[in-house]
């Protein structure tokens, strides 16, 4: 069987809470402050954390709520909470993108492609004593791209400050390091404690611009329930987080939040509940200054409703739906004060149909609002729409395929005071994703996986627009 190494991966957080609702609202919270999920590296992502689904507790849920997750086990926690143990093994994947940068192909915006390798090694730890379940997860590798890429660089000539374009080297070494521990307390009261460090490269369909940025999330977590009366029980949670910039030109957007919550479940069988929770959020910018339109902070205040519920043992939902509100500090710019306060619902759900022990179906929706990905200088609305079917025809060979549709509308009084446009220019993006894969696990340690993929995007401002077309092939052993 392979091991829970696997988890090691972006979401192997989840993994480490009991409630697969929790890690559902912190793939959310996270893509909403942190910048959304890497798709570059998202198949490879998700065929590793549906192989940990039948391993890990969450493991299941946090793999059906990731974007494009291609299979679901449909273990309960309780048979994932049995696998203990240690373990290590290599990987390597290869993907070929079209239009590595997302770029429109306009003047000044060429299409590139690209080939990248990613050379890894991963490895796990997992063990109960008593009460106590300690796991420890770390994957470090190495990012090669096969040809330099040309970026916009400053230099200073004879006092002057020019922008020049210069091949670079976009190499970088990914990390993505978790320890988590629960405790089951005298009183039936449970303890969460997670700690993760992950780092990336930011997206460049978010930036637009081919600057190389690495993205580095340290991160703390803690949660504790409590008992109240008889299916109600009391929950109390905190986090704080950093992202971190490597490149000065970004540095701006480096940001510190701290964040508390808490309310009450209702639970009245084992695996399925509600959730009540108010939420409190600050979010600071150590580097932010008028000049590049970055507040000092900002203020958040939430409610939200979680809901994780088992109709048969072939149907699920699960997800939240709530309000938020940020107020952020005032900031004056040379244009005039910059409003980027906004509030309004914020929801996702999934939908998991197990139609046969060989097929499956999930329907995923959402709405956020806040930070446009990896660019926090922007702010919009985002809708998504998800249908991914799957199908098992043996034990070894796994066959899935989806189709996904994003929109998103840019805050106008934002976009153009940001982006020094005319007053009233509005951006509002269309994207449409789809994809296939082919996952063939020959023996007990090692799993190989052919993924196909196009990426389309229409924008109302031209130079926005891109395809990109990706082939990504990876073996992954463990031993």
């Amino acid at each position: 069987m392979i091991k829970l190494w696997l988890f090691a991966y972006k979401s192997a957080k989840c993994a480490l809470h009991d409630d697969p609702a929790h890690c559902a609202r912190e793939i959310i919270r996270k893509s909403y402050f942190a910048g959304k999920y890497d798709r570059r590296w998202g198949g490879r992502v998700q065929r590793l954390i549906a192989f940990a689904a039948v391993l890990i507790p969450g493991g299941a849920m946090a793999q059906a709520n990731l974007q494009g997750s291609w299979q679901w086990q449909g273990q309960t926690p309780g048979q994932l909470e049995q696998e203990t143990g240690f373990g290590i093994g290599p990987g390597e994947t290869i993907e070929h993108d079209s239009n590595l940068l997302r770029a429109s192909g306009q003047t000044g915006s060429p299409v590139v492609a690209n080939t990248l390798f990613n050379t890894d090694l991963a490895g796990w730890y997992h063990q109960i004593f008593g009460r106590e379940d300690l796991s420890l997860a770390a994957t470090v590798g190495r990012v090669h791209y096969l040809h330099s890429i040309v970026s916009a660089q400053t230099e200073t000539v004879g006092g002057v400050v020019q922008t020049v374009n210069v091949p670079q080297d976009f190499d970088y070494t990914a990390e993505d390091l978790r320890a988590g521990l629960k405790s089951n307390l005298a009183g039936d009261i449970n303890v969460n404690l997670d700690a993760s460090r992950t780092t990336r490269m930011a997206q460049f369909a978010d930036t637009g611009t081919a600057i190389k940025n690495v993205i580095a999330t340290n991160a703390a977590d803690g949660l504790i329930d409590v008992p109240v009366v008889a299916d109600f029980r009391a929950e109390l949670g905190g986090n704080a987080h950093q992202n971190r910039n490597s490149s000065g030109f970004f540095s701006t957007q480096d940001l510190n939040v701290y964040e508390v919550d808490g309310g009450a479940r209702y639970s009245p069988t084992t695996g399925n509940h509600v959730d009540l929770l108010a939420r409190s959020a600050n979010g600071i910018y150590p580097n932010g200054s008028p000049s590049v339109f970055i507040s000092p902070g900002y203020h958040d205040k939430g409610v939200d409703l979680r809901v994780d519920w088992t109709f048969s043992g072939a149907s699920r939902a699960l997800g939240h739906a709530g309000y938020v509100k940020r107020t952020n500090d005032v900031l004056e710019t040379s244009k005039g004060p910059l409003d980027r306060d906004f509030a309004g619902p914020i929801v996702d759900l999934t939908y998991i149909w197990q139609t046969t022990s060989a097929t499956k179906l999930t329907f995923y929706g959402s709405r956020q609002v806040g930070a446009a990905g990896d660019d926090s200088y922007l702010s919009g609305v985002t809708r998504d729409l998800k249908f991914t079917p799957s199908w098992q025809p043996t034990a070894k060979i796994d066959v899935g395929a989806y189709i996904e549709s994003i929109h998103r509308d840019y805050f106008t009084n934002v976009y153009a005071i940001v982006t020094d446009t005319p007053p009233g220019t509005t951006r509002v993006d269309n994207s449409v994703n789809y994809g296939l894969s082919l996952v063939w696990n020959p023996t007990r340690w090692l799993q190989t996986a052919l993924e196909l993929y196009h990426e389309h995007r229409d924008s109302t401002l031209s130079e926005w627009d891109y395809r990109n077309n990706v082939v990504n092939l990876s073996l992954q052993t463990s031993f």
